[in-house]
């Protein structure tokens, strides 16, 4: 079957699209995936924590999970307000009750024991990010990614695609195992912490710990660029500022 967002529209404020939704021998089952983003517990919203399994409701919690969403159960039939404050009723086993389960047993139970959990963040970290809440092996994105696409290469057997979706992209993540953006950190203050990223890290520093990505221009020779090449690296580099050298003290300064 196809999956179905039954989630908000924008998967970066919590999307929660399902398949398969069934009652096997009473009890409840849907295959999930849900994303959270770093901002539900005071993290960047740049960062974003997927996780995909199966959401199972026991029968006997049927009624307390749909007490979590305002509904409630009574001889099979499930009973909710609608939109307009009048009593909408639908059996437990229809294409309605199903869904209503799957938000009570989201809302109860959530996915228990995830078989895909997976940290990702698109775009670069920046001096203006909240401190890191999530912990784990991040996967780094370009700035711009699309997020259904990030999912579609993420998860397994994920092929959702959004209405607004024209033309599916397909997600491309940085390597940050090795190479020019090996070691890419969860934090960036200043270009000095450019120097754990693999194509700043053999560059020679400054006083105050900034990578030197220009020659000296010795010898009237032409200052030119020796930081990496790698036009995401460069924009990176320009986006922040140096770090500024500590200030000696008088006995400190040479002479004293």
């Amino acid at each position: 079957m196809p999956w179905t967002n039954i989630g908000d529209m924008s998967p970066k404020s919590g999307a929660l699209v399902v398949r398969d939704a069934a009652l096997d021998d009473g009890d409840f089952r849907v295959e999930a995936v849900e994303t959270i983003s770093e901002t539900n517990v005071g993290g960047d919203e740049s960062v974003i924590l997927l996780r995909q399994g199966e959401i199972f409701l026991q029968e006997r919690d049927f009624a307390s999970a749909l007490e979590t969403v305002g509904a409630t159960l009574k001889d099979g039939m499930i009973s909710r307000p609608d939109h307009n404050g009048q009593l909408d009723t639908f059996a437990v086993d229809s294409d309605e009750g199903l869904r209503e389960l799957t938000h009570a047993a989201h809302a109860y139970s959530g996915i228990a024991d995830p078989e895909v959990t997976s940290l990702v963040r698109i775009g670069f970290p920046t001096p203006y990010d909240q401190d890191p809440k999530f912990d784990g092996e991040m996967t780094f994105y370009p700035g711009g990614t699309s997020l259904w696409a990030v999912m579609r290469l993420e998860l397994e057997g994920f092929d959702y695609v959004a209405p607004d979706e024209a033309d599916p992209a397909k997600a491309v993540p940085y390597e940050t195992n090795w190479g020019p953006f090996a070691g890419m950190p969860r934090s960036l203050e200043t270009r000095a912490d450019l120097c754990q990223i693999g194509a700043f890290r053999q560059l020679e520093r400054d006083d105050a710990g900034n990578p030197i990505v220009y020659s000296d221009g010795f010898y009237d020779t032409p200052i030119e660029w020796i930081g990496p090449k790698e036009p995401d690296l460069i924009a990176l580099w320009e986006s922040l500022d140096d770090r500024e050298a500590p200030e000696l003290s008088n006995t400190e300064e040479p002479g004293f």
